[in-house]
């Protein structure tokens, strides 16, 4: 089984150029994503385990992703986001059924942090 690191969003500042070459060096695939579910950022990681470029995914609802888990996943997330006491520090693992470029789907074990 994959693990996907969600991230939910990118930080306004934009990243420099060194960081951004250490999360794409990162082996596991990350996703940043607006609170909305939109997807904001991938790495490197990501675009080969999916089968798609950033170029195809920026801009797109998480949900387009997903053969199944979605509603789970973003019922959690939201509860998360809307309860500031724990959002600083929490985390969920989830399990989520991808769709790849391809047509084939990829069980990924996903961490989400807020």
């Amino acid at each position: 089984m994959e693990t996907l690191t969600h991230r939910p969003a990118m930080p306004t500042v934009p990243l420099q150029q060194n960081q951004l070459e250490v999360i794409n060096a990162l082996p596991d695939a990350i996703l940043g994503l607006t609170p909305d579910g939109e997807i904001n950022f991938l790495n490197r990681s990501a675009e080969v385990l999916l089968g798609f470029n950033s170029s195809e995914l920026i801009g797109l609802s998480l949900k387009n992703l997903l053969v199944e888990g979605y509603d789970d996943f973003n019922s959690r997330m939201q509860s998360l986001f809307n309860n500031e006491e724990v959002a600083a520090t929490a985390t969920i693992r989830i399990e989520l059924i991808f769709k790849k470029k391809n047509e084939d789907k990829i069980k990924a074990e996903v961490l989400a942090n807020i």
